[in-house]
């Protein structure tokens, strides 16, 4: 059983167990034969905290001391590793960056797009890893060229930066900011003034301007609107920041897709900046949902594959349902 679908199952958690892949993954995999804590080492020094701040360290700050425990890893699998991972990484200094690593999934299956360089070809191919590892039935056939897939990608951060435009230009002529700092400076003056009148309230009493009754109501009157107002700062405060740090990442987001406009390509360095997620599926479209967007964005061919499958199925009574995924009839016919 793969570590998170063993991990959510004897916990109980049925939710993320259902969504855990079924298969041991080739990372999974990789990881539990080159980590020396599997055959029988303590490793100490992974990371370092200061000031609450986590730094992972390098491989050569590591302190490990050897067979601390009983090993499930031997030591001859364990060194093969080593060796052969070394050759691989000199194999790989000139080989072509996936710049979708991380980011692209099935569409049908949910397992990552495996990544490789074709011989004679000028740009990378895209396929489900899951047919790659566990045969064909394990999902439907799921491809596509590296430039096809790219110019899917130019096209719909074309249609995101119409959003962002719209977005910072509604936001603009609102001046949504300027009001909310109005608000709290005036906020922060009636708190300044009601705190005044709370302190002078007690010589008031002293002198003999007001009884102790008065005194009393006057006082939880004024400590109830200073609750309320030291509230109205708060929330008026978080506000405002929220809205700077959204402006900002706004304004981040859309000097990227300007630069991609520019040069006409994508970078490693853009896509971990725009995208969170992207799925492919059997027809080649794709869905990308991006980092300032709530909804994820599809390619025009979208329409025209749910509707086919969709037209297919009724036909035979059957759901939507296809490799275990929800796909709602989007187009008319």
């Amino acid at each position: 059983t793969p570590p998170n679908l063993y991990r959510h199952t004897n916990s109980g958690n049925t939710k993320q167990a259902a969504k855990s892949n079924t298969f041991w993954t080739a990372v999974v995999i990789y990881e539990i034969i080159n980590n020396p804590i599997y055959c029988g080492d303590m490793v100490q020094g992974r990371s370092t905290t200061k000031q609450y701040k986590t730094t992972w360290t390098g491989s050569a700050e590591l302190v490990i001391t050897p067979n601390t425990h009983e090993p499930i890893v031997s030591r001859e699998l364990f060194e093969a590793v080593q060796a052969r991972k070394n050759k691989v990484n000199l194999s790989r200094e000139n080989a072509p960056v996936n710049i979708f690593a991380k980011k692209l999934y099935c569409g049908h299956c949910g397992f990552a797009i495996h990544h490789e360089k074709r011989k004679n070809k000028p740009d990378a191919y895209y396929s489900c890893a899951s047919r790659k590892y566990h045969g064909k039935d394990a999902c439907v056939p799921v491809s596509i060229g590296g430039g096809v897939l790219k110019t899917q990608i130019l096209e719909l951060l074309g249609k995101q930066a119409a959003v962002f435009a719209d977005m910072r230009e509604r936001q603009t002529a609102a001046d949504v900011n300027d009001d909310l700092k109005a608000e709290l400076a005036q906020t922060r003056q009636e708190l300044s003034r009601t705190s005044g009148f709370l302190k002078g309230l007690y010589e008031s009493l002293m002198v003999g301007d007001i009884t102790n009754t008065e005194y009393a109501d006057m006082k939880r009157g004024y400590e109830t609107r200073i609750a309320a107002l030291t509230e109205r700062e708060r929330r008026l405060t978080d506000e405002i920041r929220e809205r700077y740090l959204r402006e900002s990442a706004l304004k981040k987001a859309n000097e990227n897709i300007s630069g991609v406009s520019v040069i006409g390509d994508l970078t490693a360095e853009v896509v971990d900046a725009m995208i969170d997620r992207i799925l492919l599926f059997e027809d080649k479209h794709i869905e990308v949902t991006f980092k300032f967007s709530d909804e994820p964005m599809k390619t025009q061919m979208n329409g025209r594959f749910v509707w086919k499958r969709n037209r297919a199925k009724k036909s035979k009574g059957e759901s939507s349902r296809v490799c275990g995924s929800d796909m709602e009839g989007e187009a008319n016919e």
